[in-house]
Parts: C-alpha cells; structure tokens; sequence
C-alpha cells in the first residue's frame, strides 16, 4: 500500500500484516520486573532467528562492521569531513572504529551470534498489552550480531546505560529466556 498525506513530501509504500494491539510505554514508567520482559522478548526473538530458515533467500541489509565503521559508514563518510574536526579528534576516532571493527569481526558469524535482527529495538517500536510486548518496525531489520540488536536495546531502554538497575533487569531478562530456550529447544514467547 501506499501511504500519501497533503503534509508529507513524497508517499511512502508500507505493509501492513495485522494490527498489533497495545500502547506504547516510556522506560521510565517500566517496573524491573517489566524491563526484564523486555530483555526476554528479546532474547525470544534471537532464538526464533537462529532457528528460522527463510523458504527462498533473503536480500536484507548487513548490520556488520563494514555498515557500522568502514568506509561507507556515516562516521567515515561524513564526520570525519567536518571541518570543525581537529586532527586529534580524527584520529580519536579513526582509532576507535578500528578497535570497533576489531571486536565485531572476533564475535564471528556462526548461528550463535549471527543472523536476523530487528536493528531499532527502541521503545517506540514495543508496544505492552495484558503485560506482554508486541515488536513492530522490522523496516531495519537484516542480518547482524545478536549483540548489536541488544546493544541498541540497552542504549534506548536504560538511557544509554546511565540506569544500571534498568540495564541490569534487561540483561537479566535476556540472559533467563535465552537459558530456557536453549534448555528445551523451544522459545516461544514470552
């Protein structure tokens, strides 16, 4: 289908598979206990995407390091053309994405680290009904490291961190539901 409103530039095509009942809810207003569904949600996820074997092959884009810190990525393409960047600054992070792509490439690409992610796990694309979590906005989602997908989740559900008990109750969420699924095999959600 294609979407068109007078305040918007140029249509944008969209699918629409089922509606997902829910609201949307901000972080802050999460219990722990909450947060850490969130986690396993994720990790459910995770589980179905190792498993998952697509009828013919999919042609989804790469979350790897060539996309997060080569030479088509935004850090190289565009930040390091700024001007206002010193040398010191260049080489800053020149350095880092090296020892970034250093550390993605040691994480592998086996089925245990590798395969479909969402890409955008931020909570604005969860929405909660009856205490459980519907995940919506697959338009990023490709091949990646399952850490990559988590990482964004982390960012976004415990501001950046910032809130290590709500860093921690993800963490835990994650780390329980991915025990239990590869205990029985079977992940279904949670």
């Amino acid at each position: 289908m294609t979407l068109a409103t007078p305040s918007v530039l140029e249509p944008h095509r969209g699918v629409l598979l089922r509606w997902l009942p829910g609201r949307i809810r901000s972080p802050e207003y999460l219990s722990m206990r909450q947060l850490e569904h969130v986690g396993a949600t994720i990790a459910a996820l995770h589980a179905h995407a190792a498993r998952y074997v697509p009828a013919a092959p999919l042609h989804r884009q790469r979350w790897d390091a060539d996309r997060m810190v080569g030479r088509s990525a935004t850090l190289a393409a565009t930040m390091l053309a700024h001007e206002w960047l010193g040398v010191g600054d260049r080489v800053l992070l020149t350095t880092s994405a090296a020892k970034a792509r250093v550390a993605l490439d040691a994480l592998g690409s086996d089925v245990a680290a590798w395969g479909l992610i969402h890409a955008d796990l931020h909570p604005w694309n969860m929405v909660w009904q009856r205490g459980r979590v519907g995940v919506f906005d697959f338009d990023d989602c490709g091949e990646g490291h399952y850490l990559f997908d988590l990482a964004v989740a982390l960012a976004n559900w415990s501001d950046g961190g910032a809130q290590t008990g709500r860093y921690q109750a993800i963490l835990t969420g994650y780390a329980r539901r991915a025990r239990s699924c590869r205990a029985t095999n079977v992940c279904s959600r949670p």
